[in-house]
């Protein structure tokens, strides 16, 4: 994938190309009442400013490389044919993009100027998810509980100081600090009869930055829905 990143009007955000590759392997095996899978992904992105310099609002605009590897396992077991127990531990590899790297302008749609960090290393990620799912003639279901670790989880902190550039507007600088996620989550679906199906969905994530001990900015609330 390449992109052409470019803009105008009040933005400081320099004109960057962006490169990124990736490949993968998926593997997935029957054991008995088992199933199995497994992933191993390698992924490299290269961001190459259309000019290097020092900005006093971003600071130093140069090129940046950034690779590694991600992969997961899953065993998941079959109970009676209708019931699904499963387990899934992962470990993921995510580089900054060129926003957050080197942002400079009004991001109006959220109210707040973001300023990137060119100095911004990659996130890495370990998580763990417990399923249970269930499918049976006229009804199915699944419910998941989950927890990931992230190191040097990227977000936009909120300064509490005004911009010089825009006053009307507060500071947010990307930052990478240590992060805790869990959630848990469920859809499902029923058949009441041959044209009537209700199905839903609920979700729900609590962050929380580990050094800090407080809440992480900018998290989804409690959702659900029904159709």
């Amino acid at each position: 994938e390449y992109r052409d990143y470019a803009t105008g009007g009040l933005s400081f955000t320099p004109d960057t190309g962006e490169l990124q590759a990736a490949a993968f392997l998926y593997e997935h095996r029957h054991i008995g009442d088992f199933h199995l899978q497994g992933a191993l992904r390698f992924d490299m992105r290269a961001i190459t400013p259309d000019d290097e310099y020092y900005s006093i609002i971003i600071g130093q605009i140069e090129e940046r490389n950034f690779s590694g590897a991600s992969g997961s396992l899953s065993a998941e077991w079959e109970w009676m044919y209708t019931h699904w127990l499963g387990l899934t531990l992962s470990s993921t590899w995510r580089a900054p993009g060129t926003e957050e790297l080197f942002s400079g302008g009004p991001h109006l749609a959220a109210y707040s100027y973001e300023i990137g960090n060119p100095l911004l290393n990659a996130e890495r990620g370990l998580g763990s998810e417990l399923y249970l799912r269930v499918e049976r003639a006229r009804a199915s279901g699944r419910f998941t509980i989950f927890s990931n670790y992230f190191k040097n989880y990227i977000f936009p902190a909120y300064t509490g100081r005004r911009s010089q550039q825009r006053n009307d507007l507060y500071e947010y600088r990307y930052e990478g600090q240590d992060a805790l996620m869990s959630g848990l989550e469920f859809q499902g679906d029923l058949e009441l009869n041959s044209v009537i199906h209700l199905n839903g969905s609920m979700s729900y994530v609590s962050g929380d930055l580990v050094d800090r001990d407080v809440p992480l900015p900018q998290m989804p609330p409690l959702s659900a829905k029904v159709g």
